[in-house]
């Protein structure tokens, strides 16, 4: 109904929001709202729990709470980049933009999934063949900020 009365969908999905327990259902779920409703555009974004006395401003991130409760096991950078690539992956031949270009974002692809999926998946797979410690080093050279 959306979309016939000319609204326009868009998504955010944010990589890391399964942690490392509950990263794979967390991507599939993902894939399958995302196959179903066949929005115009999805943004992909990285979870950033972030302190205290980080550059932005306001309280603590509630999560923080949890992981260091141990109820909230967070995602590693590689495994944020192994969740980009399932999705992509299990995206369907769709006329939906897909965004992955902030630079809080490990891997910046972006494309329309009927036309530039394939590109995309060698693009994440180029990054996943570089040596660890390449990798690693781009990690810590990105970091997390707004």
């Amino acid at each position: 109904m959306v979309k016939e009365a000319g609204i326009e969908i868009s998504f955010y999905v944010l990589l890391g929001l399964g942690g490392r327990d509950h990263w794979q259902r967390h991507i599939y779920e993902t894939a399958k709202l995302i196959n179903e409703t066949e929005p115009e555009f999805v943004r992909i974004r990285r979870l950033w729990p972030y302190e205290g006395n980080s550059p932005i401003s306001g309280p603590e991130s509630p999560l923080l709470h949890e992981i260091r409760a141990g109820n909230f096991n967070p995602q590693t950078p590689e495994g944020t980049v192994l969740e980009l690539r399932l999705l992509i992956e299990r995206l369907h031949n769709l006329s939906t933009f897909v965004a992955c270009d902030h630079q809080n974002n490990y891997v910046q692809v972006s494309g329309r999934m009927n036309e530039d999926k394939d590109a995309m998946l060698a693009k994440i797979d180029v990054f996943l063949a570089l040596p660890e410690s390449d990798r690693e080093a781009h990690y810590l050279a990105v970091g997390s900020r707004i």
